[in-house]
């Protein structure tokens, strides 16, 4: 095929078309880093979003069940009948209380949450120092990484909690005081989760919290599909009845999950425009190069060359440039991609992105998607220059040369 054999020569070109070259070389060069960014940002982003939900729901469940009366005193059997449901790996009955914890000079909140240890098996993995069947002894609570170092605090320390609900004095409600015994240190990589979250027995938080009766507000199940919560929570209402209500963790973060996905549709919008900025360098690339080899051309076309094969030695120049530029860009962002995941140079303020990394995860559908985008805008960017260099006269380049 002499058209890509001229082509590429065209490519390399004379010392006179020195600057035509440079052009094409920045236009390769243009695609590569749009290429590179666009795998990165996605591949960054698609950590980001594999990232949170592993931890979200490493520590929480996949869906809620609540009573319209908030409180279950029959969670038991309810536990049971959810376990036999096909699909459901564990159902177990939850206590949330808002809890006040008392530092010397400051006070923090605490979400705790009444829990059975032997049913919630799955956090024992988030616990960094200590053990979950701590929780088996009176009055025992684990805290958060981020908050035992704000309040140095350690297993054994004692700390002391206040609950809204306390007793009734001559000026009102007065919250009631417990001092608890730190059981583990809890350690899950989210900010959120490790500033305000703690667990205690079902009977801890129920006394502190001022139920009299031992009773529970969710359960708290986890299915082994976690992409199948619709049907799950179908099977599950169809089995309790009307009086409960349930909600998954796409419901229960919707919001976070909706933001990261929208980021991510605008960064790939915003990047894809360098690599059709790079592609118009590859239009006027080819134009200056038609205005150049126009002798070229009527010699060609004299011999007995088809204006289409004139066309496409063109077309496979622009192809040869964004081939090059795709191919750069591919293998860069792979590799900048695997090194910021495998060294984690990137450090990241935990308190504001939850994540204290940045997080990344490739996926090869992804970068096949932005390797044919790349190629196709190459392509198009080709049409208008090989279709002027077809329509070239051979009398008139001879005689205008």
């Amino acid at each position: 095929m002499y058209e890509l054999t001229i082509a590429w020569r065209n490519l390399r070109g004379k010392k006179r078309e020195k600057f035509i070259s440079f052009i094409g070389l920045i236009s390769v060069l243009g695609i590569a880093i749009g290429v590179a960014a666009l795998i990165i940002v996605l591949g960054v982003m698609k950590g980001f979003e594999t990232e949170l939900r592993s931890k979200i729901l490493g520590a929480t469940s996949h869906i809620v069940v609540s009573s319209y009366d908030g409180v279950m005193t029959e969670y038991p059997d309810l536990e049971r009948r959810i376990r036999a449901i096909d699909g459901v790996e564990s159902a177990s009955g939850v206590l949330h209380a808002s809890l006040m914890l008392m530092g010397q000079r400051n006070v923090s909140g605490v979400v705790a949450r009444g829990i059975d240890p032997e049913s919630h098996a799955h956090i024992a993995s988030y616990i960094a120092e200590g053990s979950l069947q701590n929780l088996h002894q009176p009055d025992s609570i684990i805290i958060g990484r981020q908050l035992a170092s704000k309040y140095h605090l350690d297993v054994g320390s004692v700390v002391t909690f206040l609950a809204p609900s306390g007793r009734i004095g001559p000026f009102g409600s007065v919250p009631k005081r417990k001092q608890m015994r730190v059981a583990g240190i809890l350690q899950t990589g989210m900010y959120e989760y490790d500033t305000s979250l703690a667990f205690a027995s079902i009977e801890t938080v129920s006394d502190i919290a001022g139920h009299r009766d031992l009773s529970v507000n969710t359960i708290e199940v986890r299915i082994r599909n976690i992409f199948n919560t619709e049907d799950a929570m179908a099977a599950i209402r169809e089995e309790i009845g009307p009086m409960y209500f349930t909600r998954d963790w796409t419901t229960m973060n919707a919001n976070l999950f909706s933001a990261l996905k929208l980021e991510r549709v605008s960064m790939f919008l915003i990047l894809c425009v360098i690599i059709i900025v790079a592609s118009f360098n590859i239009i006027s690339t080819l134009v200056m190069m038609v205005m150049e080899k126009t002798r070229e051309i009527g010699i060609l076309m004299s011999m007995g060359a088809t204006r289409r094969s004139i066309s496409r030695i063109f077309f496979l120049q622009g192809i040869l440039l964004g081939i090059a530029g795709t191919i750069l860009g591919t293998i860069s962002g792979i590799v900048l991609s695997l090194l910021l995941k495998r060294y984690q140079f990137v450090k990241l303020p935990p308190d504001v992105y939850m994540l204290d990394t940045v997080p990344v995860q490739l996926e090869p559908v992804i970068i096949l998607t932005i390797i044919a985008l790349s190629i196709l805008i190459s392509i198009l960017s080709t049409l208008y220059p090989a279709r002027q260099a077809g329509k070239l006269s051979p009398v008139e380049a001879l005689r205008n040369d």
